[in-house]
């Protein structure tokens, strides 16, 4: 475990790696929490829900351009944050991605198996989870979104944030704590960011991010990961689909007739 971190062989974070965990692991997130609390009450429209899929592809696209131009200006080596090319088998890594896969399809069966786990999801869908594209249209600029979030939140939660903790820990020679550190802190602010969908789908969140940290500490690229990411919110935003929103109405025209 952890032979890939050789190429990070005496990495210790800066102020600048300070001042850019400081933003995007606390600041940017806690922000967000408090914009999310304010969706519930959102009537979202169609061009609404386009407009912020293109605005939070941007977002996604800004954080991970900032840490890889400053990951590159100091000269450090990409491998460094999972873009290496050589993925390391491990039996432990390919087990937590079996085990992530099985309890994403538990709990996908769990919430649509049943009536009313049906029913539950439709009233989601009219307030927290109001994100979710409702039709074809909507879905093609969901696509770009996923793809967004499954490359750059891979790249900042874990390839720079998993990098900025085990360098942080290193001097204290803690072991075991200094990888769970660098896995669960992580997780849990990537959950948090997510907590618009719900106080148990943070909890599920964590719990992938937990597991989607093994496989990276064990595979040591984040390529398998960014895929699977992306397929399940290919997949989320299918689901969304299965309830599709009545037509909008038609601006009315009130056109009155003057006689000639």
């Amino acid at each position: 475990m952890l032979d890939w971190l050789l190429s990070l062989k005496g990495f210790q974070p800066n102020w600048g790696d300070h001042i850019l965990f400081l933003l995007l692991g606390v600041i940017l997130p806690f922000r967000s929490t408090r914009a999310q609390k304010g969706l519930s009450s959102i009537r979202f429209t169609s061009n609404l829900r386009i407009r912020l899929f293109l605005a939070n592809s941007l977002g996604l696209w800004a954080m991970a351009i900032i840490v890889l131009v400053y990951w590159w200006m100091m000269g450090r080596p990409l491998g460094g944050l999972g873009l290496g090319f050589q993925v390391r088998s491990s039996l432990l890594g390919w087990t937590a991605f079996g085990i992530f896969a099985l309890l994403y399809l538990i709990d996908f069966a769990v919430v649509f198996a049943t009536r009313s786990g049906m029913e539950k999801f439709e009233n989601k869908l009219s307030g927290e989870l109001g994100l979710l594209p409702r039709n074809r249209r909507e879905y093609l600029y969901f696509i770009p979104l996923s793809l967004s979030a499954g490359v750059c939140e891979e790249i900042v939660f874990r390839g720079y944030f998993i990098a900025y903790w085990l360098g942080l820990t290193a001097p204290f020679q803690l072991g075991f704590w200094s990888p769970f550190i660098a896995i669960v802190l992580p997780a849990v602010i990537f959950g948090i960011v997510h907590q618009y969908q719900g106080n148990w789908a943070v909890v599920r969140i964590v719990l992938m991010a937990v597991l989607f940290g093994v496989c990276y500490l064990e595979f040591g690229v984040l390529w398998p990961l960014m895929a699977l990411h992306f397929g399940i919110d290919l997949v989320g935003g299918v689901v969304g689909l299965w309830f599709p929103e009545a037509p909008e109405p038609e601006p009315f025209h009130d056109f009155t007739w003057e006689e000639e």
